[in-house]
């Protein structure tokens, strides 16, 4: 039975809780092993209510900034990989076109608006498709951090797969952990506004 998009958005944003959570949880496993662990009570989605930053020990204002920071980059993760996750649920069960802003929906929609095949060659012939690359200094990110990102979102879709047994969940964990503790000492935080150069 074909899901509704409904279903898909209830069973996305539970992923979401549950994924977050993982993560979450998995920093706060690195944070005690990096000697941080006076950090792990601000943590958010950890299924309780952070720490007020009003009790921040002095001095340690700029490290939560930076794990809060990181904690915004680790559900960006796991947002990714949901929708992914989503647009794939939705496809299966209601097709390539159900998928808003694709070329199978728009196909679709002009055929349901009576266009025939000859119409929509000679529209398409038309057509002039240039890609924009944009990207502002400000969302710079060094390669071997973005390389890390690349390895996170992949160690999350393979943990999709419910054929893992107990011991390769722990290795997998364990891996994510190492790659979050890697982003972690990165300290990705900027002090100055970077500039194009």
């Amino acid at each position: 039975m074909p899901q509704t998009d409904t279903v898909i958005l209830d069973r996305a944003a539970s992923k979401v809780d549950v994924d977050a959570n993982f993560l979450i949880t998995c920093l706060a496993e690195v944070l005690e092993s990096c000697g941080d662990s006076d950090l792990i009570p601000y943590l958010p989605w950890r299924g309780q209510e952070p720490k007020a930053v009003d009790s921040l020990p002095v001095g340690r204002g700029e490290a939560l900034l930076q794990v809060l920071s990181f904690c915004f980059q680790l559900l960006n993760a796991v947002e990714e990989n949901v929708a992914m996750q989503a647009r794939r649920w939705r496809e299966d069960g209601q097709g390539l076109s159900a998928e808003r802003g694709t070329w199978a929906m728009k196909l679709r929609r002009a055929l349901a608006q009576g266009l025939d095949e000859g119409q929509l060659r000679e529209a398409i012939s038309t057509c002039r498709v240039e890609p924009v690359l944009t990207a502002h200094p400000t969302e710079a990110k060094r390669a071997a951090v973005l390389q890390l990102h690349r390895e996170l979102y992949v160690l999350l879709f393979e943990r999709e797969y419910g054929l893992w047994s107990r011991s390769e969940l722990q290795d997998q964990r364990e891996a994510i952990k190492g790659v979050i503790e890697r982003l972690w000492r990165s300290g990705e935080l900027q002090h100055e506004k970077p500039t194009v150069r």
